[in-house]
């Protein structure tokens, strides 16, 4: 329901293992689904792709906790309807172990953006990011979401929606070239599938694509997810 009032909160803890600990920062469904946030928007996972927003298109609410082996994050967010837009905003808290000098590197970050309908079915989002940890950075980030299909007929196997989804992060101001262990001159392009669905059993899977074009490191992940009476959710990738 549009109108409705929805509030998500969600402690998960998410046992990870990633360069620098930044897979801690993603919302806890894509890390079941090993990692993918521009396939499928849903809440949590606006400070990667506010494109989200005019698909959450209500009240929300939403925060988590996640650790790794040696960073451990909380992370609040909330999208809220202004017509004719939608707005979002996130923020985090976080700490990291130094292996070698033994002490914790406190860091914080956030994100304010908006969102809207290009056409049916294909949304836009804008952000603008804020990073303080040893030096302080900020990143401007678009991002497209579209849905290519939505079909309700039919059951069993199919191809009954596909959705789409891209991002591209830019520095908008750096202390320092090298600032964070998060990298915003990224790019990200997913896709998600719903190939199965029965009256209380559907399964839904999702692919990735990102570019952190500093570091010319390239990553590709997916994964997806077993949904039951719409409401329990078994998620693998």
């Amino acid at each position: 329901m549009k109108n409705a009032i929805i509030i998500i909160f969600f402690i998960f803890f998410c046992f990870t293992h990633a360069s620098g600990g930044n897979a801690v920062f993603f919302p806890p469904a894509s890390v079941g689904r090993g990692g993918s946030v521009q396939a499928i928007a849903e809440p949590g996972s606006f400070f990667y792709n506010p494109a989200c927003a005019p698909v959450v298109a209500s009240w929300s609410l939403y925060g988590w906790y996640g650790f790794s082996a040696d960073t451990s994050i909380a992370v609040l967010e909330m999208v809220f309807p202004i017509a004719p837009l939608y707005y979002g905003t996130t923020v985090a808290y976080g700490w990291q172990e130094d292996e070698h000098e033994h002490v914790a590197h406190k860091w914080s970050a956030g994100a304010i953006g908006c969102g809207g309908d290009i056409v049916r079915s294909v949304n836009w989002g804008v952000s603008l990011q804020f990073f303080q940890k040893d030096e302080t950075s900020s990143s401007f980030i678009t991002a497209i979401q579209m849905c290519i299909r939505d079909s309700s007929m039919g059951v069993g196997f199919g191809i009954y929606s596909i959705s789409l989804g891209f991002s591209h992060g830019e520095v908008v101001f750096a202390e320092h070239e090298d600032t964070a262990w998060f990298d915003p001159r990224m790019s990200s392009i997913g896709a998600g599938l719903l190939l199965y669905k029965r009256s209380h059993v559907s399964l839904r899977i999702a692919s990735e694509f990102d570019a952190m074009w500093s570091y010319q490191s390239y990553n590709a992940k997916g994964g997806g997810e077993i949904i039951f009476f719409d409401k329990l959710f078994t998620r693998f990738g």
